[in-house]
């Protein structure tokens, strides 16, 4: 089975900090795109002590296995 993933991938404003997270998955990536279009999302975060900027992508086509 194949999954699409939505990432947030947040940006130290003034460092070398990154942060990767999984928002969301699902079998259709064009689901991803559309929840993306149409809901807003945060686009600054705080951290874990750090100000970070946020950009977001879907990664597709991710090969799910099962035992």
């Amino acid at each position: 089975m194949k999954v699409s993933v939505l990432l947030s991938i947040a940006r130290q404003v003034e460092g070398e900090y990154v942060f990767v997270r999984a928002v969301k998955s699902h079998a259709s990536g064009d689901k991803l795109h559309r929840f993306l279009r149409e809901n807003e999302l945060p686009r600054t975060a705080h951290i874990n002590g750090v100000d970070c900027v946020i950009e977001y992508g879907i990664i597709e086509d991710v090969e799910v296995e099962e035992d």
